[in-house]
């Protein structure tokens, strides 16, 4: 009995200082990033995952330390945009540095298409309900900022709301698909 007691108390130990210090257990608060994420789903990040900030990567699911008054507390979005990137967004049409996001359908359940999205090297499924179409916009985004979107395009908090994140206020990675 004292090597399993032993065994289950080394696990135990283990995994608080995994918790305490390396990962975060985390429930999507919103839909907006459906399809990847369903609304009160639980995901695992990695905590203070960058050295900087030419770490992160398009595609990346971050969580982000908001502190503004819309919706105070972690927001998980996903990077679509690094400095000096040019972001334009027009209806249904993402674009970075002139070039048009590619997007290919995968489903059409629920009044809610899903489409495959390419963004550089990244592809990722992103939700555009019907009859979304997201405001027109364009932005460069400056030194040490990242630009991101929800994957539930017409119903997301992100960049389009709060503007460009500061690289600072990234404190976790989703971690897997």
């Amino acid at each position: 009995m004292c090597g399993i007691g032993g065994l289950v108390l080394l696990s135990l130990f283990t995994f608080i200082i995994l918790r305490l210090f390396f990962f975060d257990l985390h429930r999507a608060a919103s839909t907006g990033m459906f399809p990847i994420l369903d609304y009160g789903e639980l995901f695992l990040t990695r905590r203070s995952p960058y050295n900087g900030i030419e770490e992160v990567r398009r595609g990346d699911i971050v969580i982000i330390d908001y502190r503004g008054n819309l919706a105070p507390g972690d927001l998980v979005s996903r990077v679509v945009g690094l400095p000096g990137d040019r972001i334009t967004l027009a209806g249904q049409t993402v674009t970075i540095n002139s070039e048009k996001l590619r997007l290919r359908i995968v489903t059409t359940g629920n009044n809610q298409p899903v489409y495959a999205e390419t963004n550089g090297n990244a592809r990722y499924s992103v939700s555009y309900p019907k009859n979304c179409n997201m405001q027109s916009l364009s932005v460069v985004v400056p030194d040490g900022c990242v630009y991101v979107l929800g994957d539930n395009r017409c119903n997301a908090l992100d960049s389009r709301t709060i503007g460009p994140v500061t690289f600072s206020d990234i404190k976790g990675l989703k971690l897997g698909k």
